[in-house]
Formats: C-alpha cells, sequence, structure tokens
C-alpha cells in the first residue's frame, strides 16, 4: 500500500503533486472503498511545564 501511496501522492521528482487529492479521490471511488467520518474537531488542551535542568539535552 505504501508504494502506492507514493505514486498517488509524489511527482518523479519526489515532491508533492497539486493534483494528488483528485487522485487519491478516484482511487477510493474504482475501489470502492471509503474513509470513516471525521468526528472530532482536532482540538486540545495541554499543560506545558518548565522542563527542570536535567531534562535538558545539551
Amino acid at each position: 500500500m505504501q508504494c502506492t501511496m507514493r505514486v498517488i501522492m509524489l511527482a518523479p521528482d519526489g515532491k508533492f503533486r497539486p493534483d494528488a487529492n483528485q487522485r487519491m479521490e478516484a482511487l477510493l471511488e474504482i475501489s470502492g472503498a471509503s474513509l470513516p467520518e471525521i468526528l472530532s474537531q482536532g482540538k486540545a488542551t495541554v499543560k506545558l511545564e518548565k522542563l527542570t535542568e536535567e531534562l535538558i539535552i545539551k
């Protein structure tokens, strides 16, 4: 599957194809597959804490 994704998403020079989304939609349509419905909004609350000196890589 990874090789298929590379062919769909990347141009021969390795750059992202501008038509990659349309190519992926065509593959899904031809194969009869579907993507799961997006249920989340992608938001999160993450508490940040200051690192102690021991945890900092120098």
